[in-house]
């Protein structure tokens, strides 16, 4: 997966922004990509990543080539 720059400071260094997409590895709806797969916590941390959109689309769409196991080891 591609490593760009997903949270920016300020000039000010006083705030940050996240400019990627916060995205669910396996989805919280049953028919998302990846649903289905039975998770203790939908929305915890170990179910969000951080995604540039090109990445979020890629994977999102391609779920049979991203399955959950190679989504959490590429993020590793």
């Amino acid at each position: 997966m591609c490593r760009p720059v997903l949270v920016r400071e300020s000039a000010a260094g006083n705030r940050l922004t996240v400019i990627g997409d916060e995205c669910h590895i396996v989805s919280p709806v049953p028919g998302g990509p990846r649903g289905g797969i039975p998770l203790d916590d939908l929305d915890g941390y170990d179910n969000l990543v951080v995604l540039c959109p090109n990445y979020h689309r890629l994977i999102d769409t391609l779920v049979a080539d991203y399955p959950r196991d190679r989504v959490w080891s590429a993020l590793g």
